[in-house]
């Protein structure tokens, strides 16, 4: 209950700000007599307002974006305030400019802040509900506080009127001090685009620009309108403007059931309504009932848009939704501004139908606009690269898959070198001993040639020989094979293992055929995961053992 009745409380502001900006226009006779200016000049606090809107809205939302919703709020309000109460009392023109100045800078940044604050205090799935309640105050001062306001001026002074409306004020700020919550900037989901898409928010600035656009043109000029084309009396004129403030009220009201869901094909039908009543109204304009059906028509769609626009804000803005928020207000300013400039320069040539033809034109231009817009939410996004993860996405992955990768080759380094280790050891003992067994059977081979041409005497010597020869090769051997197994113990690598395969072809032809077999496999596997130069290594330090064993032999046999 609280956040519906802050949400009221700001539709209060809605309100409170729409008949600021044009009370002044039903009271200028009244401004104008009572400060001593010409008309022109009293006409000069409604065109400075809307200047002083369009010009500061973007910047001065950069400045405040920073400060808490419910205190930025409370300080806009109290300005609006003060602005208001300076101009009820002033004594002059001067003061009285200043102090609507004053309260335009204000709702320069109140209409860019107001759409995301009253979204952050509802479910999201109420938040169609709540703008419609706030806009619905924006679409109510037309009806019911301008008019409201012409007559208290009339009846009383117009300084009257602008302290009405500021009391109306001061009870808004009370409300949104005491039950708004104190959040900091960012904190709600409705502070971001829920679905940001920069493209189609440029079609939608571009879009409103052109809606307000036609519609002002259209609108600015109505009652001439009806009291020249269509014939009605001047005292009927205020009945038919009451009748298109219900219908825009209406339709509002209607906007917020469907702004959840249907937000960007409700503005294209709401465009399209436009359109359709403003070339009624120009094709039709001499008949009473057609001219004011038409008109409350063209109300109805403007105003049930505004709704619909602040549901697209909430959902495509690129950044944060104030910002947002600030360039459709800014793009809806300009064209209201440009929108009685073009029904200003038309009126005096073509009459009072000639704005309302241009105005249907340039709504279907809005229209085509929209059209656009349409189409790039029907357009797939694809990434640049569809088919790889990204971001953080993608380095999760790789370092997954990496963690995976270098698991697997630990385990498969402690799988395989253990038992290439062992086959190794088993050649390397076999080699040894079949390598001893050749040496003994050349030394036994050499002692039976020399004992048949030899002495006793010789016979000793060769004995001698012959041992110290066993013993020396015996030596030699142990010596080669504990250095290849310290080695191997060092490194404990598939490269190490390698190297000692790639000894094995020399070795091999003064092996047995089993050694041979045995070797082959042991060899074959460690290959794998052998180097060239690994091999290179190991095939000249084996040629250095054969080559420094050979010689020993040759010597001790020719001793």
């Amino acid at each position: 209950m609280r956040s519906w009745i802050t949400v009221g409380a700001l539709a209060l502001s809605t309100f409170l700000y729409v008949t600021l900006e044009n009370l002044p226009i039903g009271l200028l006779p009244q401004m104008a007599a009572g400060l001593g200016v010409s008309a022109s000049a009293a006409g000069q606090l409604v065109t400075a307002y809307g200047l002083i809107v369009v010009v500061s809205t973007i910047p001065l939302t950069r400045v405040t974006h920073r400060f808490r919703r419910r205190r930025l709020l409370a300080f806009l309000l109290a300005i609006a305030v003060a602005g208001t109460l300076v101009s009820a009392f002033a004594p002059g023109y001067p003061l009285v400019l200043g102090g609507r100045v004053a309260v335009a800078m204000s709702q320069a940044v109140f209409w860019a802040v107001v759409t995301p604050a009253a979204a952050s205090l509802v479910r999201p799935a109420r938040r169609g509900r709540a703008m419609s309640i706030l806009y619905g105050g924006s679409s109510a001062a037309p009806l019911l506080g301008v008019p409201a306001g012409i007559w208290l001026g009339q009846q009383t002074t117009w300084r009257i009127a602008f302290v009405a409306l500021a009391a109306l004020g001061l009870i808004a700020l009370a409300v949104v001090a005491a039950l708004m919550p104190d959040l900091p900037p960012g904190s709600s989901d409705a502070d971001r685009g829920s679905d940001p898409d920069p493209a189609r928010f440029r079609v939608l600035l571009v879009t409103v620009a052109l809606l307000v656009t036609g519609a002002f043109t259209a609108f600015t000029y109505v009652s001439e309108f009806l009291t020249e084309v269509t014939g009605v009396d001047p005292a009927a004129v205020g009945p038919a403007l009451f009748a298109r403030g219900v219908a825009g009220l209406a339709g509002v009201l209607f906007a917020g059931w469907v702004a959840g869901r249907y937000a960007w094909p409700g503005v294209l039908t709401l465009i399209g309504v436009q359109a359709v009543a403003l070339a009624g109204q120009y094709l039709f304009g001499d008949d009473t009932v057609m001219a004011i059906v038409a008109m409350s028509l063209a109300g109805a769609a403007l105003s049930a848009s505004t709704v619909l626009f602040a549901a697209l804000i909430l959902r495509l803005a690129p950044g944060r939704t104030d910002a947002a928020s600030a360039g459709v207000s800014t793009a809806f300013n300009v064209g209201i501004t440009a929108g009685a400039a073009a029904s200003s320069a038309l009126v005096g040539g073509t009459g009072a139908q000639g704005p309302v033809l241009v105005g249907a034109a340039v709504t279907v231009i809005a229209l085509l606009a929209a059209l656009a817009g349409t189409a790039l939410t029907h357009r797939p996004r694809v990434p640049a690269d569809s088919g790889r993860p990204h971001g953080l996405l993608s380095q999760v992955s790789e370092s997954r898959v990496s963690r995976r990768m270098t698991s697997a080759a630990r385990e498969r380094n402690r799988n395989s070198t253990p038992a290439a280790g062992r086959r190794m050891a088993s050649v390397r003992t076999e080699q040894d001993q079949n390598s001893t067994s050749i040496a003994d059977g050349r030394a036994a081979s050499a002692t039976r040639e020399r004992n048949q041409t030899s002495t006793p005497a010789a016979d000793g010597r060769t004995a001698s020989v012959n041992t110290e020869r066993d013993q020396n090769s015996t030596s030699i051997a142990d010596r080669r094979t504990a250095s290849a197994t310290r080695e191997r113990n060092q490194t404990s690598t598939p490269a190490a293992d390698g190297r000692t395969a790639s000894a094995n072809p020399e070795r091999d032809q003064n092996s047995t055929p089993t050694a041979d077999r045995l070797t082959a496999s042991a060899t074959t596997e460690q290959d794998q995961n052998s180097t060239p130069t690994a091999d290179r290594l190991t095939a000249s330090a084996a040629t250095e053992r054969e080559q420094s064993l050979t010689p020993v032999a040759g010597r001790r046999s020719g001793g």
